[in-house]
């Protein structure tokens, strides 16, 4: 009887050292991210340099984490619809988002309805890059250069408009800015992505356009002007066309970074092991010639050097659009 019930305990004891294995087991699982695949939302359609840039930034994160990272596109109102997508992601580090000045800095400061709050809603993981923008024209216009521009504007109030990829980006920012400096009177077109945008201004119906590096074949055939750019020294997609800065035209000297977010409240696990993956995929061979083929400025640091980075530049915006009274349209 007494082996009995020696076997029964000592089953009774394998059984629970099991269980108690099984459990430290799954807790150690569900502590170690990722387990799963990551998604990057893209608050833009796809297509862009930016967006292959971001693509192949993810394959090579990927690597690092030892599970696929994926882009997925949710465009709209100028970036303000992947924005908040972002902030409503789950909390479990699975969903990151690609944040930009744009949803970052513009849409907070320039949007009363856009009810976000940086600092508050998301936790930053890391900066990427920053790429400057190019003032597009077509051939077929007058003048040839942005002195020809702003004296034909000045001729013809009202007659010529200037396209971007949707109210509050950084594009628009540098009209209303352009237009403060010269006193001209354009309209702003806001598209829906800088492919539509670029494809009007190519058929003539928008004079002008801010645009990226997606331009440079187009202007390397003849079929659109690069007359400024926007970086602090000449742009080696764009090496011919001046700086705003060369033109007198600092106000409109505006570089765009990007960077990944998580919502607020993600688990400090999950944003430290993203963000050495970003940094690790950042340096890789095929990131570093994406980057120099797509004319993107290396930036990298952790979340304290992004933090302060969206700060200064909330403050430096919020002096722009109350002196330059920009408005979304």
């Amino acid at each position: 009887m007494r082996q009995k019930t020696n076997r029964q305990s000592n089953k009774f004891l394998v059984a629970l050292a099991l269980m108690i294995g099984m459990s430290c087991s799954s807790s150690g699982l569900a502590q170690s991210w990722p387990v799963r695949q990551v998604t990057l939302i893209y608050p833009y359609a796809a297509g862009s340099g930016l967006d292959i840039a971001w693509r192949i930034i993810g394959q090579e994160a990927a690597k690092s984490l030892g599970r696929p990272v994926i882009v997925e596109n949710r465009p709209g109102a100028g970036g303000k619809l992947g924005g908040e997508s972002i902030v409503r992601a789950p909390k479990d580090g699975y969903t990151i988002g690609i944040f930009n000045s744009t949803v970052g800095i513009f849409l907070p400061v320039l949007d009363p309805g856009f009810r976000i709050e940086p600092i508050r809603d998301y936790q930053p993981i890391g900066l990427a890059f920053e790429n400057y923008l190019v003032l597009l024209g077509n051939p077929a216009a007058p003048y040839k250069d942005f002195k020809g521009l702003i004296a034909y504007a000045k001729a013809n109030p009202g007659k010529l408009n200037f396209g971007s990829s949707g109210s509050g980006t950084t594009g628009h920012v540098i009209i209303e800015l352009v237009k403060l400096a010269t006193g001209i009177d354009v309209a702003h077109i806001p598209f829906k992505g800088e492919a539509p945008m670029t494809t009007e201004v190519l058929s003539g119906q928008v004079q002008h356009a801010v645009g990226s590096t997606s331009a440079k074949q187009l202007v390397e055939a003849g079929k659109l002007l690069a007359i400024a750019t926007t970086g602090p020294k000449r742009w080696s997609p764009y090496p011919v066309a001046p700086t705003f800065q060369e033109l007198g035209m600092d106000e409109a000297s505006l570089s765009s970074w990007q960077g990944l977010v998580a919502p607020t409240g993600v688990p400090a696990e999950a944003t430290a092991k993203m963000n050495r993956a970003l940094m690790v995929a950042l340096q890789s061979p095929e990131v570093r010639k994406t980057m120099d083929d797509q004319g993107l400025v290396l930036l990298g640091g952790g979340a304290e050097e992004f933090t302060a980075r969206i700060k200064s530049d909330l403050e430096r915006m919020t002096k722009v659009a109350r002196i330059a009274s920009i408005k979304l349209d």
